[in-house]
């Protein structure tokens, strides 16, 4: 009896302390545990370095130094100061500088698309657990109703109005509905595992708390954006980038003009201190060379940076395509639902009204088994449908904002 009792008491403590499930909770999860996320992360950091690093070559070169000899017993101290930089048409430096820009802005973008990307699937899990959770409790009230059916069938071949064929029947009706529940609640079950791996966490039974959530009207919906999408941003850095690589590669070949400065400023006595007694001078020349040997190298490599450009270029148009096209086929399908959801609230409660009526009209020995069973099925149809709807619907509006680059959930 202990035992029991001991039993009891921890399942009764399990029961709880298990934790609610908020749609907000797992998104942070999901946040804070992303191996994506993090290695977007890492991404930005060396990115961020490499334009520090770009920066820091545009600067003329620093060079300091300070000795001190014994020369037969006398010492002497020398300082120095040299300052230079040498710059050409296609200066490397300052390419790699603009490239770096554009690298870094490229990975920022990637940083807020993969953020939105992993909300929107983290949403449609929590929605597919939701959908899955409401369907459950529409069949577990469907269970009920059925032994309610059984029950009076019973009843009624007692009575000799039905006959033991009618309760064989209601029998079946009742195993397969108690079939499709355990079908649901292992789908469900394996819903759930799928999310908190994915979520890197450890389910602790807790419930799935729904949000209120007001079903948008198909002109709220999709609503447009004076954005350009995250996705067709980074293809137009991409264009930038390959557009100024054919810009050094097409200044490559031409003639080499460079301009170069240098500046020097070097101790005359052992004082290295004493300022004022540097000697200074500088320099200033201007050059200018072609070296006919690298102008089939520097020629192909402007060939293949075209034929890269126009690869950008045909990708960067067949995306924008693209992206009216996934905007048509979202629009289309949020017309589709609308109407659907409609007509499948009309039909819910004119079969939920059929339903009762059914009910009656059976209890009384005016209708068969069979037409009350089609009844049920019909009012059992049109609520999953609904229920079906309204989590598509949902679903479509966060595709349209992933899509257009637009707040998910009107904050990520």
């Amino acid at each position: 009896m202990r035992k029991i009792c001991i039993i009891i008491m921890a399942l009764l403590a399990g029961m709880v302390w298990a934790k609610d499930y908020t749609l907000d909770d797992l998104i942070q999860a999901g946040l804070n545990n992303a191996y994506s996320l993090r290695q977007k992360a890492i991404l930005l950091q060396n990115a961020n370095l490499d334009v520090n690093t770009a920066t820091l070559n545009l600067l003329p070169e620093l060079t300091t130094s300070a000795s001190r000899s014994d020369v037969d017993g006398t010492y002497r101290n020398k300082a120095s100061l040299n300052i230079s930089k040498t710059l050409t048409l296609n200066e490397p430096n300052y390419f790699n500088y603009r490239t770096s820009l554009l690298s870094r802005s490229q990975a920022q973008m990637d940083i807020s698309q993969t953020k939105k990307e992993l909300v929107v699937n983290v949403y449609k899990n929590w929605l597919s657990i939701i959908e899955k959770q409401k369907e459950l409790a529409i069949r577990q009230e469907n269970l009920k109703v059925l032994n309610r059916t059984k029950e009076q069938t019973v009843l009624q071949q007692s009575l000799g109005q039905k006959t033991s064929l009618d309760v064989n029947q209601a029998d079946i009706n009742l195993i397969n509905a108690q079939l499709t529940l355990k079908s649901l609640e292992n789908q469900l079950a394996s819903l759930r595992a799928d999310l908190f791996a994915m979520l890197k966490l450890k389910d602790e039974g807790g419930d799935f708390v729904e949000s209120e959530e007001v079903i948008p009207s198909e002109s709220e919906a999709l609503t447009p954006s004076e954005e350009t999408p995250l996705l067709i941003r980074k293809l137009q850095e991409d264009l930038h980038k390959t557009r100024l690589s054919k810009l050094q590669q097409h200044i490559g070949l031409y003639p080499s003009l460079s301009l170069s400065f240098s500046y020097n400023d070097q101790s005359l006595t052992n004082d290295i201190l004493a300022f004022d007694k540097y000697n200074d001078s500088y320099q200033i020349s201007l050059g200018l060379s072609w070296t006919l040997s690298s102008l089939w190298e520097a020629g192909g490599r402007y060939a293949q940076t075209k034929n890269s450009l126009l690869l950008s270029e045909w990708a960067y148009e067949n995306s924008l395509t693209t992206l009216d096209n996934d905007k048509a086929n979202l629009t289309r399908q949020m017309h589709y639902l609308q109407e659907s959801l409609t007509l499948n609230q009309k039909k819910l409660q004119q079969a939920n009204d059929n339903l009762t009526t059914s009910e009656e009209r059976y209890k009384l020995g005016l209708m068969s088994l069979l037409d009350l069973e089609q009844a049920r099925v019909t009012a059992l149809e049109a609520s999953l449908a609904v229920n079906s709807i309204t989590s598509q619907i949902l679903q479509t509006v966060q595709d349209w904002n992933l899509l257009t680059s637009q707040p998910v959930l009107g904050k990520y």
